[in-house]
């Protein structure tokens, strides 16, 4: 018959008692052992700590990463839209990219998973960012044209497969952030085991000192837990809010030219383009505000614009800023009564900072169809439409047609003939005679250039003069 607890005790008791001078040793014992708990509950503690700060910096690293792709793609469209000389912002941005790849790829956050996401031969993740990254250096030495050519390369590569590895990143470092929070809850659970028969086999010997230590690293191990599972929830709400930026314009709100594309993209996928609208508003001499009154009065004026443009549309259309003054609606009703509610919402000056600024839009409109235009060129069209509101006037609406496209490509192409006119000496000199009006006489003349275009003849001022303000909306 085994003995009951009550008889092992008396009988260590006994033993103690008939050998007192070994009972220092059990203690001393009994000391090591919780010591040993101790130090490893503290090692433990120390890897979690350092791990969650390694994690917390694999996600910052990650987030930085996204951003700083973006803001490449968005420096290489400016440079090429504006011709820009100074280039130390595109280059520092490249140069950060490239550092905080190289954290990303050395961060102790690693798995079998993520060295595969990154090395492997079919995946090409670090190839596509090299590329990247070799192409985005290339855009400050490169010519006007051919910097055209890497802007298309550069949001080609971003678009189709570098914006899925930059996210899919961030979503492997956060699942492996999950792993090892899950393994650290099993260790925390072995060490809560293992302190409760040590506890149960020295209870005769130092019980009170022992349970004292255990459960205050106990309850430091149950607060790294909840640190960590804090830490995960911020995780998932930094993805969530980063998504949202992603494709939201941070001043006003609005989803942003990313979010539209992708909405027309669908709708041409789906064929659910036809029969809605696509107005594109652009306000009126803008730049003028944020010179003389400040970009704090224009970007509060860009915020009151947007809410009074989303008044104008019902809640399952869209309103998006598709940047600087300019403002898209998608609307499924006639042309005409949404451009009366966006002419009357803006009609009366908005009160801004204790005063009211008056503003005034244009508006370039079209009808989407089903003839399944690519997103950016239904954009496109839209745009010419608007900068043609825009030039003779502003302050209206008008339709796009081809025939503005075809007015704006004639003209192009006449600028780059014009390049080979004057090298063809293809402009002559033409005289034409001033004669006094008081006794008829001739007094002097004036020279007056004219082009002879070798297939469409003698171009004359009306040319031109046709085809300016179609000229000064591609400018």
């Amino acid at each position: 018959m085994l003995p009951t607890r009550n008889q092992a005790e008396h009988a260590t008791a006994r033993l103690f008692l008939r050998r007192p001078d070994r009972l220092w040793i059990h203690y001393c014992f009994a000391l090591v052992i919780v010591f040993c708990l101790i130090v490893a509950t503290h090692l433990i503690n120390r890897i979690m700590v350092e791990r969650g700060l390694v994690a917390a910096d694999g996600i910052a690293k990650t987030s930085e990463h996204i951003l700083l792709a973006q803001d490449i793609v968005a420096l290489s469209d400016d440079l090429v839209a504006s011709g820009a000389t100074d280039l130390t912002g595109l280059e520092k941005t490249v140069d950060r990219f490239e550092v905080i790849y190289g954290r990303i790829l050395a961060t102790q956050v690693r798995s079998d998973t993520l060295d595969g996401h990154f090395f492997a031969k079919e995946s090409g993740v670090h190839q596509r960012m090299r590329a990247f990254i070799d192409i985005a250096r290339q855009l400050p030495d490169a010519l006007p044209d051919a910097r055209q050519t890497l802007n298309m390369q550069i949001k080609q590569l971003y678009d189709s497969e570098l914006e899925t590895d930059l996210l899919l990143t961030a979503k492997l470092v956060a699942r492996q952030i999950e792993v090892e929070a899950a393994y650290f809850s099993r260790v925390q659970r072995a060490m809560f085991v293992a302190s409760g028969v040590v506890l149960l086999a020295e209870a005769l010997f130092i019980f009170l000192p022992a349970q004292r230590s255990v459960l205050a690293n106990i309850y430091a191990m149950r607060k790294k837990t909840q640190e960590l599972r804090t830490s995960q929830k911020q995780l998932e709400e930094m993805n969530s809010q980063l998504e949202h930026t992603i494709k939201h314009d941070q001043l006003t709100g609005l989803p942003n030219r990313r979010s539209l594309t992708e909405y027309l993209n669908d709708a041409v996928a789906t064929k659910n383009a036809e029969g809605f609208n696509l107005l594109l508003v652009g306000l009126d001499d803008f730049k003028s505000i944020n010179d003389t009154m400040g970009h704090d009065y224009g970007d509060a004026l860009l915020i009151a614009v947007s809410r009074a443009l989303k008044s104008c549309v019902d809640y399952d259309n869209i309103v998006a800023h598709v940047g600087g003054d300019e403002f898209a609606l998608i609307s499924s009703e006639p042309i005409p009564y949404v451009v009366q509610r966006i002419v009357a919402s803006l009609q009366e000056p908005f009160a801004i900072k204790g005063r009211r600024i008056p503003i005034n839009a244009s508006i370039g409109h079209l009808e989407m169809g089903g003839d399944g235009k690519a997103p950016l060129d239904i954009l496109a069209d839209a745009e010419i439409a608007l900068q043609f509101a825009k030039n003779t006037g502003g302050n209206r609406a008008q339709a796009y047609t081809q025939r503005l496209r075809d007015d704006l490509s004639m003209m192009q192409q006449l600028q780059l003939d014009l390049m080979d006119a004057i090298v063809n000496g293809e402009i002559e000199p033409w005289f034409q005679p001033q004669v006094r009006l008081s006794d008829g006489r001739l007094h002097g003349a004036e020279v007056l250039a004219r082009w002879r275009h070798p297939t469409r003849g003698l171009l004359t001022p009306d040319a031109f003069r046709c085809s300016g303000r179609t000229r000064r909306t591609n400018d």
